[in-house]
């Protein structure tokens, strides 16, 4: 079983980051220092890691959270388009709930903690979809409060310090974009200065 783990683990990997290059590309996504479009998934993760513009943050969000958003079943979608790609069911006949869509999940955090942790040390921001907590004492609040669900497109630019503690972090939601856009776009250029 840990072999065909592997297997799948190497392809869904690829199916990652080709779905997120053709996103890039269908958003008409850019490469700032060149002004040429994405082409290639080294082009985007680069882009994302170094760009601190708000509509950065929004292409950030639109490619890799926006449609495995829980709310919107997004995993389950994904996990049958990678089960029927192979032309394969599982033993009830199905092609989700099964363990195509926990290796998915998990992958694809993979992907985006790798893009967060660089986004972080190059520019002392990244982005995340759960409120993220300051403080210990914050922390402990939070997880009294688990009942409180996030909406759907809402998520978080973090701001840390040199060791990659969060100092602190704005919310947003894509569904007020041009608000968000020119409110957090002071935010940025002040925490930046």
């Amino acid at each position: 079983m840990s072999y065909v783990r592997k297997g799948f683990q190497s392809y869904i990997n690829h199916y990652i980051t080709s779905w997120w290059v053709e996103k890039s590309i269908n958003m008409g996504m850019k490469v700032s220092r060149t002004g040429k479009p994405i082409q290639s998934y080294d082009d985007m993760v680069q882009e994302l890691e170094s760009n601190n513009t708000m509509q950065n943050f929004q292409n950030w969000y639109f490619i890799c959270y926006k449609d495995i958003d829980i709310k919107k079943g997004g995993k389950v979608d994904a996990e049958a388009k990678i089960m029927r790609d192979l032309s394969l069911t599982y033993h009830d006949g199905t092609t989700t709930g099964g363990c195509v869509g926990n290796l998915l999940s998990e992958q694809i955090n993979k992907q985006i903690e790798k893009i967060q942790n660089r986004s972080r040390n190059k520019q002392l921001l990244h982005l995340v979809k759960s409120r993220p907590a300051t403080s210990i004492k914050e922390a402990q609040a939070m997880k009294r409060k688990q009942g409180v669900r996030r909406t759907a497109g809402e998520y978080f630019i973090v701001r840390s310090d040199r060791n990659g503690k969060p100092i602190e972090w704005s919310g947003y939601n894509v569904s007020c974009r041009l608000i968000n856009c020119l409110f957090a776009r002071n935010i940025i250029t002040e925490t930046l200065l």
